[in-house]
C-alpha cells in the first residue's frame, strides 16, 4: 500500500515497484488502477470475509475438538513401546544380479 502511493506521488517507477511487489507491471498497473478508483478497500480480496465452502459447522467442530481432548485424556498415562527389530540383508543372485531391468529399445540400434 505505501509503495503504491509512493508509485502515485512519482517516487518510484512502475518497473521498481513490480520488481519490489514481486509482480508483474500488468499487475501493478491494475492495482494502481484499483487504488485511484476505489481507494484502500478496493484492494482487499472479496472473498476475505466469507467463510470457507469447506468449513465445517461450528457446532461439528466444537464436537471434534471435544472428542480430540478425551481421546488425549484417555491415553495420557500410557506409554509407548518401541522394539528395535535386527534387519538381514538379502543379496539376490539371480540371472539379472546388478544389472538395471529396462525395456529394449523401440528403435534399431547400430
Amino acid at each position: 500500500m505505501k509503495l503504491l502511493a509512493r508509485l502515485l506521488k512519482g517516487r518510484v517507477t512502475r518497473d521498481e515497484a513490480a520488481l519490489l511487489l514481486g509482480l508483474s507491471d500488468r499487475s501493478v498497473r491494475r492495482l494502481t488502477a484499483r487504488l485511484v478508483n476505489g481507494g484502500p478497500e478496493a484492494l482487499v480480496h472479496g472473498n476475505a470475509e466469507r467463510r470457507s465452502t469447506n468449513a465445517l459447522d461450528p457446532a461439528l467442530a466444537a464436537k471434534v475438538v471435544a472428542f480430540a481432548k478425551f481421546r488425549a485424556g484417555r491415553t495420557a498415562g500410557l506409554t509407548l513401546v518401541t522394539i528395535e527389530v535386527p534387519t538381514i540383508p538379502v543379496a539376490y543372485e539371480g540371472p539379472l544380479a546388478g544389472e538395471l531391468r529396462h525395456r529394449p529399445p523401440s528403435f534399431p540400434l547400430p
